[in-house]
């Protein structure tokens, strides 16, 4: 009998520790590629041992919906063939957003996450030739709610910065599968929340999350072109940074993927500027990135966020962090060749808005931005802040501002206060009127109206006198 309740014991912790730890303990995988975090070259995994991570997506219901009231909706379609971004069967020049509903499309399955990848499905020679996404013009521009999209066709002079007199990051290009923080010199808001620190990895991309882990191909990153790029692999090839006051410039220059280093090298940057603009230059693209594998390496050219829920299991001393993801964009990848540009402009948001009074008008934002006053801060329900919000109970605010009245204790203390000052001024008049050989007697029989009178008339008539006998001196 103890020998089964044993066996069920271990059976019950061995179920609790996959469901717990099932995200982390992982093998590799197109989905769940581990990076190493360096700090001035030492190792420096920020994330705590009793933490566990998993990952998945916000659900609809998370943002808040504005009311329809024509192009204030936030969900329909602009110029330059841009699409709902909610809607996953429609392609607007090939771009693409996630959509809030998980649920909805095979978008909701993310390539990032680590869980088991569906099997590939096998194109052969069936597939019809790709059409050139620019027959129709040379640059290609995109709505994604929170960020506008425009594709430059043969533009790379007009944008790339050369970085021939920076010394590459000796840490960065000596490594695989590694990423460096690195200090930006000015505030960039990412999804509107302010960043001061990147994390730049040899990978093809930055993370922006001030949360580090190892599973940093998942969400969170801003990728001009994420894949399996080793730069220690070949001779040359480097990665650099420059960090001005207005931007910030990462080059990947001349690096090679590991698992395909025939098809040649790799050239191009990411540029961060302090409007919050970012753009992708692409000097050198040798292959279509649709012949890139990510069998070994999640394969992305876009932006990514998420948000945060903490839960705790006091019994096993353990914390598990899941990691919704809320929104990304898709940057079409049949546009990204050798001179392409993509520029990505931040679009006004909810969580900028730093008053209940611009929160609750909200004037060009398309989302639906509401005011908790017990945080004092602004949300469409999708941001960092989510749980924060949702701990104070600002999901069942109504998003009105709170009146500002005067407290009532305070107007009861200065009527109070008033009212006594008042009456004891009365009582010393009274004592003093019938005790005029009082001091204050004397003092208001001085005082009074007829002695002031009095002694005005007589400082008048000194003034003009002595005006008459004034005698100047230059001595």
């Amino acid at each position: 009998m103890a020998t089964n309740d044993c066996r069920t014991m271990f059976a019950l912790l061995f179920l609790l520790v996959n469901v717990i730890f099932g995200p982390i303990c992982v093998t590799a995988g197109a989905g769940n590629v581990g990076y190493q975090i360096r700090n001035a070259n030492q190792l420096s995994l920020t994330s705590d041992a009793n933490l566990a991570i998993s990952f998945s997506k916000a659900s609809a219901s998370s943002r808040f919906k504005r009311e329809a009231t024509g192009d204030a909706s936030g969900a329909a379609a602009v110029d330059g063939g841009a699409v709902n971004a909610d809607d996953t069967n429609v392609q607007g020049n090939g771009s693409s957003t996630l959509p809030d509903d998980p649920n909805s499309g095979s978008v909701a399955s993310n390539a990032s996450a680590p869980t088991a990848q569906p099997p590939e499905t096998p194109t052969g020679n069936s597939a019809p030739p790709a059409q050139d996404p620019f027959i129709d013009s040379d640059v290609i521009h995109d709505w994604h709610k929170y960020y506008e999209s425009s594709i430059f066709k043969d533009s790379v002079s007009d944008f790339w910065v050369e970085l021939q007199s920076t010394p590459k990051h000796q840490t960065l290009s000596d490594g695989h599968r590694v990423a460096v923080v690195i200090p930006l010199r000015f505030t960039f808001y990412f999804y509107g929340h302010p960043v001061s620190n990147v994390t730049v990895a040899t990978g093809g991309f930055i993370y922006m999350s001030p949360f580090l882990h190892q599973w940093l191909t998942a969400t969170q990153y801003i990728a001009p072109l994420m894949a399996n790029f080793d730069p220690s692999f070949a001779e040359g090839s480097s990665i650099f940074y420059k960090s001005f006051d207005t931007h910030f410039i990462v080059e990947w220059r001349d690096v090679v993927l590991k698992d395909q280093n025939s098809t040649g090298k790799f050239s191009f940057q990411a540029i961060l500027r302090d409007d919050s603009s970012i753009t992708f230059v692409y000097k050198t693209i040798p292959v279509a990135v649709s012949d890139i594998s990510s069998e070994q390496h999640p394969v992305k050219i876009g932006l990514s966020d998420a948000y945060y829920n903490d839960t705790y299991l006091p019994t096993f001393n353990v914390k598990k962090r899941t990691i919704y993801e809320y929104h990304k964009v898709n940057v079409p990848t049949n546009t990204i060749k050798s001179g392409t540009v993509v520029i990505l402009k931040s679009l006004p948001t909810c969580n900028r808005l730093d008053s209940c009074d611009t929160c609750t008008k909200h004037t060009n934002v398309s989302f639906d931005c509401r005011w908790c006053n017990k945080i004092g801060r602004c949300s469409d329900g999708l941001d960092w802040f989510r749980q924060h919000w949702d701990i104070h109970g600002c999901e069942e605010t109504n998003g009105k501002c709170k009146d500002k009245k005067f407290p009532v204790a305070v107007v009861v203390v200065v009527v109070l206060a008033i009212v006594g000052l008042v009456g004891t001024l009365i009582g010393w008049v009274y004592f003093a009127y019938t005790h005029p050989t009082s001091k204050s007697g004397m003092w208001l029989m001085e005082h009074r109206p007829s002695q002031i009178k009095a002694k005005i008339k007589f400082w008048k008539n000194s003034g003009d006198s002595s005006a008459k006998y004034k005698a100047e001196s230059e001595a």
